[in-house]
Order: structure tokens, then sequence, then C-alpha cells
């Protein structure tokens, strides 16, 4: 069989297979959101809790296809390194430090593998602070 392309862009043939590759990759991004972080149908009913959910899940699918890629040459799955580091049990105190319990030999070793390191303790307005507005 024979692929022919047409297109109404006036470039070279190597970029217009380029494009063309490229956008199986947003299919593959539009894909995972939709069978596996649910973000359709949305069932929200203001602009601004649209605007959130979206948004949610656009980070949702981020993080999702970024873990797959990490996890692609292990034996580990993404339902097993969810299921296991989403156990670890947090307190917060008054003054906003949150106590994050001793994580498990396996659960350590999960978090190594994605090369994260468990704090026992995370002070929220500093944490909040370097996410929000990152050193550049």
């Amino acid at each position: 069989g024979y692929f022919i392309l047409l297109s109404n862009i006036d470039t070279t043939p190597a970029d217009l297979l380029s494009r063309y590759f490229c956008r199986t990759e947003i299919e593959a991004v539009f894909k995972t959101s939709k069978e596996y972080l649910s973000l359709l149908p949305i069932s929200k009913w203001t602009d601004l809790t649209v605007r959130g959910k979206i948004l949610a899940d656009i980070i949702d699918t981020i993080v999702l296809l970024l873990l797959r890629k990490k996890l692609k040459d292990t034996s580990f799955s993404t339902t097993s390194i969810f299921g296991k580091t989403q156990s670890l049990m947090c307190f917060r105190n008054g003054s906003g430090t949150v106590t994050v319990e001793v994580p498990s030999k396996q659960v350590k070793q999960y978090y190594t593998m994605l090369g994260t390191k468990v704090p026992s303790h995370v002070k929220l307005p500093e944490f909040i602070s370097e996410v929000m507005y990152p050193a550049m």
C-alpha cells in the first residue's frame, strides 16, 4: 500500500511529515485525558469551576504521561505507583507544618526510582511559595 499525505501548506515534504507525526502525539495526550483521567464529561456549572476542572485535568494528564515515560523500562505500573505512593498519611499543625509519615521500604523504593525524597516535614507556606513563585 501507499501513504499519500495531501496538504494546503506550502512546505517541504520532511516538514509536512514532521507536522503529521507530531499530531499523533497530541492525539495520544487527548486519549489519555479522556480514557484514564475522565476529562469528559465536564459536570461543572460556573465558568470558574469549568476552568479549574480543565486546568486540573491538564496537570493530571502531564503527570500521568511523564510517569508513564519514567516507568517505561521498569516492571512497575502506574497503578501500583499510585496505590503505594498515595498512602502516606500527613498531619498539619496550627503553624502550617505538615508532618509526613515514615514510608515503608517499598514506598521508599518507588520514590527513589522517581528521583524524589520523602520529607519528614513540609513547611506549607514555604512550599506553596516555592511552587507558585519558583526562583528563576
